[in-house]
């Protein structure tokens, strides 16, 4: 059994809803090819700007657009920190600050042909290291004023009332502005450390902080830093800390892997976290300590590692394969697909191509057939299942190519149809070996009849000459003789009527007529040339349909003839009809050794046969069931099997109602 896979459009799907603001330009016009949900929401957009131009989709990023160009021309990646830019709410122009990075995709030949531009909006965090830069500015300028207070008690002891009270409001103020700062610390998204001095001791935490260091307050606070957290030895921090202690100059680290204390299991873990080292001054602007930023990032990171590894792995199953993709937007009609396909299709090296242009390289004979098959495919009620196959013919390859189209089409929230996307696979060779193997089937059942035909006659002859001898022993031998090659004449009809089905000879001659009254004779002839088995006819009311009447009588032969064979320990066949306004069930149960689930939509394939035991030992070759779904499928029907594996099997197929 094949391992689940997703198609390409699924994994686009999943990166739709990453937390990770991404949009992918695909032309060096820079127009954008996808937008997921996190960037259309920072970008107050909305998914109609997919396949426009940046510069008309979004004119107010107009000053990015020579940086993105120059990405498109060397192919070099371009990152950026706390970058403004104007963003369009509601007409107002409105500046935010972003993390971004343009990074090119590249080809074989070190061409670009995407930019991937992700983006994270650091506004509030800019916000709140500022609140946290004022409060801390405003915390030393009030220790400042207390320490000017206590020396203007010293020297001028006649207001030591007026000094005495005003150092108790400073006081109060200063509890007051330490309280509004831990909170703010404490409900800060990201965690932040006060680290003081140059042993770096820990003053103040959050619980963010604390959950990422995998500590506790009583584990950390008032020790200095490389006691408090041991698991880092060996690691760059310690350096990093003494470094802007010393220097005053800010450290900022992006998707830094670190190990970090395991609290679920004692050990350590690997995360990857953005982080912020800020000195902190006093009022002289002395370096006082550490200010320590942290922002984990480590499941969103795996996560988009993961989703990459998938895209590369999906990559190199279809180039593996030998598959051609395709992508297909109904909203614009614009048509794309890999290189394998171009090739195919004889279709211009480019992104993005109109459909009529990839239906011209279609057969004549096929391309209405296609056409439909898309529609179709692009109708809500229809599931969204895109599966044919055509020739395709390009003028390049000299001879026509057949292949296999299959895909899905995703839909929005309104039912409306977003995409087709799926694979084509060149089956030319194996249409050529079956209609080798077809040709040869035909050949010999058509070789194979004549001499049955003089024998069935020969045998019947015999039988009516041994009537008069009265010789039980010949006659029955006669029989028998005569009942296999009766089997073997029902075998080389069924090859024929699969050679013919498969050239597309076989054509149905559709007339209004009453199924219960074919249900009846059908019934009647079973039970007499079946001895083993009879027929127990359940409801079944009289209801008229428009099709074929003897194919569809070929189609109960062959059920009934299979429950009798694979029921062989019972006796009793249920066959019922039921009708509703657009179609009637016939259903036919036997009561026999039943299906394995696994068994169940292969059954219907040719040269399927069930690989049990009990079954090695019932004679056929797969043909009866193939033949019979191709009927119904012809007559817009449905045919399948419900089955307990030991407890019987019952069969169904739908005919629309005249």
């Amino acid at each position: 059994m094949n391992s689940p896979s997703l198609t390409a459009q699924q994994y686009l799907n999943i990166l739709t809803y990453s937390k990770d603001a991404t949009v992918i330009y695909v032309s060096e016009e820079l127009h954008i090819g996808f937008i997921n949900n996190a960037m259309m929401a920072l970008w107050r957009k909305t998914a109609s700007i997919v396949n426009k131009r940046l510069v008309d989709a979004a004119p107010e990023f107009e000053p990015f657009i020579p940086i993105l160009n120059k990405v498109w021309l060397t192919g070099e990646a371009y990152i950026a920190e706390d970058t403004p830019a104007n963003i369009d709410e509601d007409g107002i122009l409105t500046t935010k600050y972003f993390d971004f990075e343009y990074r090119p995709v590249l080809d074989e030949q070190g061409k670009t042909y995407a930019i991937i531009n992700t983006a994270t909006d650091i506004s509030e965090r800019k916000k709140n290291l500022e609140l946290i830069k004022e409060n801390i500015q405003k915390e030393n300028a009030l220790k400042q004023k207390q320490t000017d207070t206590v020396a203007a008690l010293r020297t001028v002891t006649e207001t030591l009332a007026n000094v005495q009270s005003q150092l108790g409001v400073s006081t109060e103020k200063l509890a007051q502005s330490e309280g509004h700062f831990k909170e703010i610390l404490s409900q800060a998204p990201v965690g932040i450390a006060l680290l003081s001095g140059p042993e770096h001791t820990i003053t103040i935490v959050n619980k963010s902080i604390l959950n990422i260091w995998g500590r506790t307050e009583e584990e950390v606070l008032g020790k200095p830093h490389h006691i408090a957290r041991p698991e880092l030895k060996g690691q760059p921090v310690y350096q990093w800390l003494d470094e802007v202690y010393s220097t005053g100059i800010p450290r900022v680290n992006n998707e830094f892997r670190v190990m970090l204390k395991d609290r679920a299991n004692g050990g350590l873990r690997e995360a990857i976290v953005n982080s912020i080292y800020q000195p902190m001054r006093d009022a002289k602007g002395a370096i006082t300590g550490v200010m320590v930023i942290l922002d984990e990032r480590t499941e969103m990171i795996k996560a988009r590692l993961e989703v990459e590894h998938a895209q590369e792995m999906l990559n190199i199953a279809i180039d593996a394969a030998e598959l051609a993709t395709f992508y297909y937007n109904p909203n614009t009609n614009l048509f794309s697909g890999n290189d394998l396909l171009k090739s195919w299709f004889g279709l211009a090296d480019q992104s993005i191509i109109n459909l009529e242009d990839a239906i011209a390289a279609i057969h004549e004979e096929d391309r209405l057939r296609v056409t439909e098959a898309v529609i179709h495919s692009l109708d809500y009620a229809s599931g969204g299942h895109y599966d044919i196959e055509y020739n395709i013919a390009n003028p390049a390859m000299g001879a026509l190519r057949m292949v296999r189209a299959k895909g899905r089409a995703s839909f929005n929230e309104q039912k409306q149809p977003i995409s087709l996307n799926g694979t084509l696979q060149d089956i030319t060779e194996i249409k050529k070996d079956e209609q080798r193997k077809n040709d040869f089937i035909s050949m010999v059942s058509h070789e194979l009849k004549t001499p049955l035909t003089s024998l069935s006659a020969y045998l019947q002859v015999l039988q009516a000459m041994k009537q008069q001898d009265e010789d039980e022993f010949t006659i029955e031998a006669l029989e028998k003789a005569g009942n296999q090659v009766k089997k073997m004449t029902a075998m080389i009809n069924g090859f024929l009527n699969l050679s013919r089905l498969e050239a597309g000879k076989i054509v149905l001659s559709k007339k209004r007529f009453n199924l219960r009254e074919l249900i009846d004779e059908v019934q009647e002839e079973f039970n007499i040339t079946t001895s083993s088995h009879t027929i127990k006819l359940l409801q079944c009311n009289e209801v008229y349909v428009q099709a074929d009447r003897n194919k569809i009588e070929q189609v109960l032969n062959n059920l009934l003839t299979n429950a009798a064979k694979y029921s062989p320990h019972a006796n009793t066949i249920e066959l019922s009809c039921t009708a509703d306004k657009e179609k009637v069930t016939v259903c036919i149960r036997d009561f026999g050794i039943g299906i394995k689930p696994e068994d169940h939509k292969k059954l219907f394939e040719r040269f399927y046969r069930v690989d049990t035991e009990q079954a090695q030992s019932i004679s056929g070759f797969g043909i009866g069931l193939y033949l019979s779904a191709e009927i119904i499928y012809r007559h817009n029907g449905h045919i399948w099997v419900e089955s307990e594996y030991g407890q019987g099997a019952s069969f169904y197929f739908t005919l629309p109602i005249d």
